[in-house]
């Protein structure tokens, strides 16, 4: 099969065998999974909103790293950056390769569909709904509307369908707004969980704390126009 792009080989899950005993023999164990994961590449990118520049000639290879943490102050550019890794926004010029096909977004927004119950939002997208409300705690939530349900508890529902939603690419922004700091800290042993299961996470955050917690590499942008800066 014809490779596409630059890849990078990763390790998922297992132990490779090794020697055991002094006969020679080798244990059972079984070896770790290889795979490919493609690199997303910006390239002399530009994006404009009227007279407000977010990109220009913007250049940047996503690091090789699950999760990827991106913060920085509000207004420079990082939702933007998300909505093009998501195919919400296109480029004015410049080329983004490495996308996946299939991508799971959670906005900053719920954007629950307030005429579906709470089990419908999540039927929408997954088979294993009643599955994943009772992972974020809200199962017996499921035959309610999102209006009966309190901000942190929509918040978590949202999470939930992004989450059961299968796809490489797994993008996140702001995804523990409205939390208490209990239900937080499991949320994001949630998210933890996925990362044997995405190639890519990434999580938009203004909290340090989160952060530290969700683990892999943090990233801080400034902007407009957007720049890295650590």
């Amino acid at each position: 099969m014809a490779k596409i792009g630059n890849t990078k080989s990763r390790k998922k899950g297992g132990i490779a065998a090794s020697q055991v005993g002094a006969r020679g023999g080798y244990s059972a164990q079984p070896k770790p999974e290889v795979y490919v994961v493609i690199d997303i590449i910006f390239k002399n990118a530009y994006k404009a909103f009227d007279n407000k520049v977010v990109l220009d000639e913007f250049n940047w290879t996503l690091p090789d790293c699950n999760p990827l943490v991106i913060q920085g102050a509000s207004g420079s550019g990082k939702t933007t950056l998300l909505r093009l890794l998501a195919r919400l926004e296109s480029l004015d010029s410049g080329d983004l390769t490495g996308l996946p096909d299939r991508v799971s977004y959670l906005f900053q927004e719920n954007r629950l569909l307030p005429w579906y119950t709470v089990r419908r939002n999540l039927e929408l997208c997954a088979q294993n709904a009643d599955a994943w409300l009772a992972r974020v705690g809200l199962i017996e939530e499921a035959p309610r509307f999102p209006a009966e349900l309190s901000g942190g508890m929509r918040r978590r529902v949202a999470l939930a369908r992004a989450l059961a939603f299968p796809s490489k690419l797994l993008l996140l922004d702001e995804p523990f707004i409205e939390l208490d700091e209990t239900i937080k800290m499991s949320m994001i042993e949630l998210v933890r969980e996925q990362i044997n299961i995405r190639d890519r996470i990434i999580v938009v955050t203004h909290d340090p704390l989160e952060a530290r917690a969700l683990g892999g590499q943090t990233i801080i942008f400034a902007g407009p126009p957007l720049l890295q800066l650590s």
